[in-house]
Order: structure tokens, then sequence, then C-alpha cells
């Protein structure tokens, strides 16, 4: 593919469309995201939180009167403000969400494949790449921004180069803005993004002006930000960042490329076989990201939600790679398509357990939450790690062990930071314990078909157990196995709850 392709007059005209090639792969991933059915995954459930308690009038707060930024997608949660305000569920509307974020992913790519003068008969495979992902369609009906985040991206980034003809930015400074509005993380895309079209074409003019605009907003954001809740960065930033994690993050790589080879495998093409302006300018987006990326150590989700972003990315440079290849490679490159599918079809299983896991776990919570706002006093702390769904139906206080939500929590140092489960290994059970919550709830075990003996934790209080007790309460025919405080009877306990509590003993 020669460099001349790319220096043609940018007309309307120049970029190939067809309708079908994105409805029909949109078809084909619905019907995936269909069958993952309800599977609102527990982090969604903290930005419910914040969106149900800003429509209440209580401001952007996880807890009343606690202006701690616990979310890092505000646009999002905005979004889900609304859905409060008109009376919705949460859990509906997330799914719907979800179906929609796809659908303008695979639209999106098939815009910026467009952009990019891809051949139409390699854009079917593209789109189709993305529709039958499965780890994508799954996270896009979780409930989180991800997949909608990624949608946004590959739309910036061809506006920009559709503009940059004719001097103008005011679709790509839309869609910049709605990216910096929806993850704390996107001013590096934006950044980059400009920065190449200026290495592109030189003309520094054209990429100054929407970096200015973009810093005013992020300016008004941070100065916003700081004044709500007293800190230039979100709380879930200092929460999971703590210091270097590239192992883990190298690791993190792997375990996409594994299941994704077709895209690694195209991206690494086209470092060698697409000689386009355009093309470079997304590699000069995508290695700083994946750099990004592994220096943090990834996240902790199997479908790989921190590089989801680059999922239109990384198609389109692979069809632009494979397009390269001339007539008599064909026979060879639909030997390789049916070899590195294979990799697509093993993670197809895998995710329907993920699915099944968030499903019974969004069931299970939910059975838990509603039981203890109905048999709690409202003035009851709780304290647990995965503070989603059983804190958003309980509607009780709630003490982020994992200090996504608590202040102190995400800026206490982690001298283990990197060899842990990433983005929860901050904690400090002496700070949550000093301030008496009424109920412990472990991350294992607190809820199951049998009691369960609950032992101390290491790094929890000497006099933990002096202060808490360990009970089993039966409920709808499983056990809450918690830690309640001795002094809670004198909240009145669990109300009118007649059954009787069973001690466990040490």
């Amino acid at each position: 593919m020669s460099s001349s392709q790319t220096d043609l007059p940018i007309t309307s005209r120049t970029y190939p469309s067809s309708f079908w090639m994105w409805v029909s792969p949109s078809v084909l991933a619905l019907f995936l995201a269909l069958h993952f059915g309800v599977c609102t995954q527990d982090d969604a459930f903290i930005s419910f939180r914040y969106a149900e308690n800003w429509a209440d009038g209580l401001g952007w707060v996880f807890n009343a009167g606690e202006h701690v930024e616990g979310f890092s997608n505000p646009l999002w949660t905005a979004l889900f403000g609304l859905v409060f305000w008109m009376n919705g569920d949460p859990v509906h509307w997330s799914l719907f969400f979800g179906y929609a974020s796809i659908v303008l992913l695979i639209y999106t790519t098939h815009h910026l494949a467009c952009t990019l003068k891809i051949p139409t008969q390699w854009m079917w495979i593209g789109m189709t790449m993305i529709a039958l992902d499965p780890s994508m369609v799954l996270e896009a009906v979780q409930g989180l921004e991800s997949v909608f985040y990624a949608g946004l991206l590959p739309l910036t980034i061809s506006y920009a180069i559709r503009e940059r003809e004719h001097e103008q930015h005011t679709k790509s400074l839309l869609f910049s803005g709605l990216l910096c509005l929806t993850r704390p993380e996107a001013p590096l895309f934006v950044g980059l993004l400009y920065t190449g079209l200026w290495f592109r074409d030189r003309n520094w003019k054209k990429s100054i002006q929407p970096l200015i605009a973009i810093g005013v907003l992020l300016g008004l954001m941070t100065g916003l930000r700081i004044w709500y809740f007293g800190d230039p960065l979100p709380n879930t930033f200092y929460a999971k960042v703590g210091g270097w994690a590239g192992m883990r993050g190298v690791q993190y790589c792997w375990w996409h490329c594994q299941h994704h080879p077709l895209m690694w495998l195209g991206f690494f093409g086209s470092l060698i076989w697409v000689r386009t302006q355009n093309g470079r300018l997304l590699q000069w987006i995508v290695i700083p990201y994946l750099l990004y990326v592994i220096s943090i150590g990834g996240d902790f989700k199997p479908t790989s939600r921190f590089l989801l972003p680059l999922g239109g990315l990384f198609t389109v440079l692979t069809v632009q790679s494979l397009s390269g290849f001339k007539s008599h490679k064909r026979i060879l490159l639909v030997a390789t398509l049916i070899i590195l599918s294979l990799g697509r079809i093993t993670l197809l299983p895998k995710t329907n357990v993920w699915a099944q896991i968030r499903r019974d776990n969004l069931v299970a919570r939910k059975v838990v939450g509603d039981w203890l706002a109905q048999y709690t006093p409202p003035n009851t702390t709780l304290a647990m790690h995965s503070i989603g769904v059983v804190p958003f139906y309980a509607r009780r206080h709630t003490i982020d062990m994992w200090g996504l939500t608590d202040r102190t929590i995400a800026k206490t140092p982690s001298s283990e930071f990197g060899n842990g489960m990433a983005g929860h290994e901050k904690t400090n059970p002496s700070y949550v314990f000093s301030k008496d919550p009424d109920i412990y709830l472990p991350e294992d075990g607190f809820f199951q078909g049998s009691t369960k003996v609950q032992q101390k934790e290491p790094g929890f209080p000497k006099d933990f157990e002096d202060k808490y007790n360990p009970i089993s309460i039966p409920i709808e025919g499983s056990w809450l196995n918690i830690w309640v405080h001795k002094d809670f009877k004198n909240k009145g306990g669990f109300g009118e709850w007649k059954k009787i509590s069973v001690p466990v003993d040490n």
C-alpha cells in the first residue's frame, strides 16, 4: 500500500461506506450480548450509588456528606443520574446502554476504516472481529463505561483526520471532550492524537488550537474536582496506582494476546507493512498507551478492560495490514485466519463462565443488600471490600476496605504493590476498625450455602476479636457469615428478624 493513497484531496466522496458493513456485524454482537443475560458487575453499582445520590439531591457522594471521588467515569455516572431522575431501573438501563455501546464501537470502527480508505472487502472482517469478541461484548453488558469509551475513540480520531484538511475542529473537539469526561486517562489519547497529526503534516497551528481547547476543559474539570472533592485526580487513581507494576502489566497484555492473536499479529504486522501516514498515526497512539497499561499493571478483570479502548484501533490496523497481502498469498492468509481464530474459540467458554459468575453474584448480593435494608437500623455502618451491589441495595453507610471511596485508604502506601490483584492492593484495617463499623462482611464466603467459621484476617487489629463476634444467619436457604460489633444490639441489632442467629465458634 503506497503512502500516496492518503495524500489525495479529501472530500466526502473519498470515503467508501456500506450500511451493511457495520449493521450485520452489529446484529451478531447483539445476539451474543443477549446470550450473556443480566450480568451487571459489582463495580457498576458504585457509579449507580453516586448517580442515585446525585439525583436525590445529596450530591456526588457515595456516603452522605463524604465528598470523595470514588468513580472514574463522570459522564457515564451522570447518564445514570438521569436514569434515576426518571425513576428508571439502573440494571435494565445498563443493558440498554451496553447494547448501544457495542453497536457504537462497530459503527465508529467502520467510520475510521472508511476514513483510512481500507478496501471494502476487508472491512467486514474487521467489524466481525469486534462483533464476535466475547470479552468485548461481555464487558459491554456489565454496566461499565469501557465499551462506550472504546467506541468514542475511533470516532474522535476519524473526525480529527477528516477535519484536518478544512481547518475545522468542531466534531473532533466534541468527541475529544466526551472522551475526557468519560475516563481520566483520555487526555493521553487526545494529546497523542494531535501531536501525531502535527508530525504527519507539520502544521502546528492546526494542533495547538484543539489542544488549547481541550486544555481549558481539563483545567475546568480539575478546578471543579479540587473544589468539590479536594484532590486533582479521582480517588480511584490513588487507590489503584501505587508504583511500578510492569511485570504484571506484561502478563496482562500476554493474556489478551493469547485470546486475540489476530489483533496483535495485525498490530505488529502494521509496524512492518503499513506505510500510510494515517496508519503511523494510529501506531503513535497505540504504543504509548500500551506502555501506560503495562506500567500500571493492567486490571483485575479477565475481560482485559484496560485494553478494550484499543479494540477499534487494533482492528483497523489489522485489516489494513491484511489488505496489503498479494493475491498469491491469500490461501496462506485464510489458513492463518483459521488457526488464529482458535484463540477466539477458546475464549467463549471462559467468557460464559465469567458471565455466570457475574449473574450469580448479582442475585446473591442483592439478596444480602435487601435483607440488610429491611432488618438493620438506618444508622448501621458496614465495612466490606466489594462495595457495589450490597451497599446499593442495603442503603447503609459503607466503609470501602479497598479505598475506592475512602481517601485515607487510597493514600496508604502498599509495600507489595504490583504483586497482588490489580486495583485492589491498598488496605488499612487498623484505620477501618478504629471507626467501629457495626458489621464487617468478609470478601470470601460471606454468603454461601453453608455456615463458615470466620477467622480473624492477617493485618487486622489485635483487639478485633474483642470487639466483634462472628455469626451466621440463615437467609433464603443460604447463610450470611459475617462479623458483628458487640455493641450493635444497642442500635437495635437486626430489628424484627425473628430467626435465631447462630454463633460460629472460633
